[in-house]
């Protein structure tokens, strides 16, 4: 009886499924049925287009000659089986886009045979055999998330091939591979389709898509509205949560790199298929403000801003940023400004609106980009802090200052608010180390985050922040991280005067830390001057305030020429951080006209030392403590400390100078100019920091209100 039934069904489904699939026109995604004579035009006549398809169709031919493997799945990230279906998901949909732009049988056949292949093994793999930690795992990846990642990447080829499938072809890939695969995602890992999280934008995506496609609307609206459709979770929900008005994501650009590959592919398939919800326009053109907002946050070499965990060589020409940016242009706004961005990337996917983009860049419509000093609000309301950048000069010399308050960041954040970097001439000069992790690396704890990755990367010395008592913003604690939100950021932009003043008082108890970075330029100086000030008050004795200074190169002048290195090496501390770091040395500062000078790609950094405490100590740190895998990243720093105190002041002053040329062993403009920076001691509510720059005088009166930095002025005496 059962097999009967089952024969039933199957007749039912070979006569009436044309019939559904008729009411579709494929393809139907980034590629539309109505483009494709443009876009095959286009990729003989646009050098941009041409070039990245060029690029892979050659990744297809080069496998074209091997034998399809589909073996059963047993590796962690960074392991053969993982890498291989890895390599699968896009070779079939890179084979796809080579079959609908050159037409040669030879790439359909391959795109249909992996589907096939799949389609035949997946309902007999059971769960993963191995699970990446906290994450529940999948059937062909260690985690449900490459799972979900799989099939949006395979729902898109199966788009570009499924006109040329047989009845009986596309019941099997359906039946068999697409609807229990959506079903697994949606069905038995509810919880992840339902999490407001990067894991469930890519939950809801692939389902959603594969929706669109194969006709359920049951499983678009789950994915819209959530699995109870009760408007609680779901794509909508998630826009509203996980970004700012300003369009910046909780997790920080490495993770806002990532999630805008689903939120965008969602989004445009909804934007062909369900034309009425005006999805590019929901949240005053959210989508449009994500992208623009995740180029804000690199510097000009093209990397990120490495916030949070991070791999620090991810760059605006991810795949992820270059589809975002194709999509940005050709469906929500034809700014000529991301045709800069395009040129800078130098690709774009092959899609209607890779086509758009290349042809317009052409046709000379593109401008450079536009990175600009600017202040990116945090929080679904905009009221949680935010991110504050200070840019000055060209874009391949541009100095640009980095000041993070935020939110947490989920369990990819750091405790670091009040974190600053500082990138200069192309290159970090005071970085952030990012994440502890060497992604794929399967010899590096399975190419997942290292353990290090606790106990030194997320902790709050690892970073350009002010740490009190050797104990870590929130004493560690990702909860009481994410329920207390910084609320004061601001920042001022003039053309000689810029600043961002931010401020948190949840972090550590009975305690505020304001802390102000501050551009100044002046004439007769190439480089603006940067004065960084923290102010710390407590009601409580504060034992240890530290404030490093992370940097890339190397010291060449201190004020102290004789400064002892220690008998023996041994760590800074005992945990939260400090275990990782030795201790090279150790010195008192002066009030004032201390500093230290760094050499970094071939330019001068002094950094002139300001303080009212008797007990000011520079400390010269480098990483690679309590590390037996050698699993940390050499890194070289010095720790700023006071001791014993309710109230601190940091007052630094950073000055470029020199231009050193190797090949020819020449150095000029090798003198700093500025001299006598000290804090002198004014009223009860402010303090006034001040140097000399020649014969002039310059003064910044530092204004306290509630016990932060609350506003800046500058005058010269």
């Amino acid at each position: 009886m059962k097999n009967y039934i089952k024969h039933v069904v199957r007749i039912f489904f070979a006569l009436f499924f044309p019939l559904i699939i008729s009411a579709q026109e494929h393809p139907s995604l980034l590629v539309t049925k109505a483009n494709l004579p443009a876009l095959r035009e286009g990729v003989k006549e646009f050098p941009l287009l041409k070039n990245s398809f060029l690029d892979i169709q050659q990744s297809v031919d080069d496998e074209l000659i091997n034998e399809l493997l589909v073996p059963t799945p047993q590796d962690a990230g960074g392991g053969y089986t993982h890498e291989l279906h890895k390599k699968n998901y896009q070779l079939l949909l890179n084979s796809a886009i080579c079959f609908q732009v050159t037409q040669d049988v030879k790439y359909l056949n391959l795109s249909k045979n992996i589907l096939t292949a799949y389609a035949e093994k997946y309902q007999d793999w059971p769960e993963h055999p191995k699970r990446k930690e906290n994450h529940p795992s999948g059937r062909i990846f260690w985690q449900n998330l490459n799972d979900c990642v799989w099939l949006v990447n395979a729902i898109q080829a199966y788009d570009l091939i499924v006109s040329e499938l047989s009845s009986q072809e596309r019941e099997i890939i359906e039946k068999d591979l697409f609807i229990p695969m959506a079903e697994y995602l949606m069905i038995s890992h509810k919880a992840v389709f339902d999490k407001i999280h990067n894991h469930g934008t890519w939950s809801i995506a692939a389902v959603g898509i594969t929706g669109l496609i194969l006709n359920k609307p049951e499983w678009v609206n789950k994915s819209l509205y959530g699995s109870a459709l009760d408007k609680q979770t779901g794509f909508l929900k998630q826009l509203d949560e996980l970004f700012s008005p300003d369009g910046y994501y909780a997790e920080g650009p490495y993770y806002q790199r990532y999630a805008l590959s689903p939120f965008v592919l969602f989004a445009k398939a909804l934007h062909n298929y369900k034309p009425e919800l005006h999805i590019f326009e929901y949240r005053n053109r959210l989508l449009a403000k994500a992208i623009e907002t995740v180029f804000q946050t690199s510097y000009t070499n093209g990397l990120l801003f490495p916030l949070n965990d991070a791999i620090k060589d991810k760059s605006i020409k991810s795949n992820e940023l270059i589809l975002a940016n194709n999509i940005a242009y050709s469906d929500i706004d034809t700014n000529p400004t991301l045709l800069g961005m395009a040129k800078r990337q130098n690709k774009v996917i092959i899609s209607d609106a890779g086509l758009k983009v290349a042809r317009d860049i052409f046709l000379g419509k593109s401008k450079n980009f536009d990175y600009k000093t600017t202040l990116i609000r945090d929080g679904k309301d905009g009221k949680e802090g935010g991110i504050g950048i200070l840019r000055h000069g060209d874009e391949d010399t541009q100095q640009t200052l980095v000041l993070k308050n935020t939110t947490h960041g989920m369990g990819h954040g750091h405790f670091d608010r009040l974190n600053f970097l500082l990138y200069d001439n192309g290159f970090e000069v005071f970085p952030d180390y990012g994440a502890a992790r060497f992604l794929n690396i399967e010899s590096k704890s399975g190419g997942h985050y290292l353990k290090e990755n606790n106990t030194w990367a997320k902790q709050s010395i690892a970073h350009n922040t002010i740490v009190i008592n050797e104990a870590s913003q929130f004493d560690g604690n990702v909860d009481r991280a994410e329920h207390f939100a910084p609320t004061h950021i601001t920042l001022y932009d003039h053309d000689t005067l810029k600043y961002v003043i931010a401020s948190e008082s949840h972090s550590y108890p009975q305690t505020k830390i304001s802390r102000a970075l501050i551009t100044i330029q002046i004439n007769e100086l190439k480089k603006p001057l940067i004065v960084d000030v923290s102010y710390i008050h407590s009601d409580n004795a504060l034992k240890t305030v530290d404030l490093p200074y992370y940097y890339i190169g190397q010291v060449v002048d201190q004020r102290k020429k004789d400064v002892e290195a220690k008998v023996s090496l041994h760590a800074f501390g005992e945990k939260n951080g400090y275990q990782h770091l030795w201790l090279n040395s150790s010195y008192a500062l002066q009030s004032h006209g201390d500093y230290i000078t760094l050499l970094s790609n071939y330019k001068f950094y002094k950094v002139h030392f300001a303080s009212q405490s008797p007990h000011n100590i520079l400390n010269h740190v480098h990483l690679g403590a309590d590390d037996p895998q050698l699993n940390l990243i050499p890194t070289r720093g010095i720790v700023l400390r006071q001791e014993n105190l309710h109230e601190a002041v940091f007052a630094q002053l950073i000055e470029t100078y020199g231009d050193i040329n190797p090949t020819d062993e020449t150095i000029s403009d090798a003198n700093p100019a500025v001299k006598n920076f000290k804090i002198t001691p004014a009223e009860k509510n402010n303090f006034n920091i001040s140097f000399e720059v020649g014969a002039r005088v310059f003064q910044l009166e530092t204004d306290l209100t509630d016990n932060i930095i609350s506003n800046i002025k500058i005058e010269q005496l």
